[in-house]
């Protein structure tokens, strides 16, 4: 069961989606999804198949850094600050981020913001995702084409080298 807190979450990017004509399906969950792994558990679609919305900060960018890739990877900041040619970046923290996209991390759709958004290469290839869905305890089924269309993000390798 969600909360008022959450229903109203997820009624934001519902009517976010509805305006901005982005198609996709919210799926409810009774507790939390708290990782890829449960996220995947939970619906049968492979770590691959998900994307991690991740919101970073920096002094010298004045508004969120926003990483979508896919949920089996990592995130490489070294790439991300040459990308954005920016000496510092670090995740944001909980209240950052709840300030800065409207959304709690766990929760965080990859659009719906005023952010700088970048997707990895290797994510623009998947047809459908699941992805933050607005609260903790929902996920928003999607087309990657529908999250390029919506976010309008810029498309480079930010993920970290296996070593």
């Amino acid at each position: 069961m969600l909360t008022k807190e959450e229903e109203n979450l997820v009624e934001k990017l519902k009517k976010y989606m509805r305006k901005n004509k982005i198609s996709g399906e919210i799926l409810l969950f009774e507790k939390e999804v708290k990782s890829v792994k449960e996220s995947q558990e939970i619906s049968g679609i492979p770590g691959e198949n998900h994307l991690k919305t991740i919101v970073m900060v920096s002094k010298e960018k004045n508004k969120p850094i926003t990483v979508i890739i896919e949920g089996n990877k990592l995130i490489s900041f070294k790439k991300v600050r040459r990308f954005l040619k920016i000496k510092e970046i670090r995740l944001g923290n909980y209240k950052e981020v709840l300030e800065k996209t409207g959304y709690p991390i766990g929760g965080v759709p990859p659009f719906g913001y005023n952010a700088i958004f970048l997707i990895n290469k290797e994510a623009t290839k998947k047809d459908e995702v699941l992805c933050g869905g607005g609260s903790k305890k929902s996920l928003l089924k999607i087309r990657v084409g529908e999250i390029l269309k919506a976010s309008k993000p810029f498309v480079g390798f930010f993920e970290r080298e296996n070593k």
